[in-house]
């Protein structure tokens, strides 16, 4: 694989990784911030503040989903997913091209 190609990957992975973790931190602030209660001292002192307060995490989490999203369709407008052609029913068919119906 290409060097391009792998950090395209990465970057999709990370932002998978950062959409659910920040999923989860919404849904459960306390268990997600104790989740991360281990290292060094000032680590665990940090995820204790955070598990403490609760609106908080949420806030975090939220803007981490955010990111989480934006890095997925930065990435999936590079690769050209998002700029594919779409026919709609009320334009013209184009010629030899068959329309499916929905």
């Amino acid at each position: 694989m290409k060097a391009k190609t792998l950090a395209t990957r990465g970057l999709e992975v990370l932002a998978l990784v950062m959409i659910g973790e920040g999923i989860v931190g919404l849904l459960r602030p306390r268990r997600y911030s104790l989740f991360w209660k281990i290292g060094p001292h000032w680590l665990r002192e940090t995820a204790e503040t955070f598990a403490e307060h609760r609106e908080a995490t949420r806030l975090i989490c939220l803007g981490e989903i955010a990111l989480g999203l934006w890095i997925a369709l930065r990435e999936i407008e590079d690769i050209g997913l998002l700029s594919l052609p779409v026919q709609r029913p009320d334009q013209p068919k184009e010629k030899g091209k068959k329309r499916h119906r929905q």
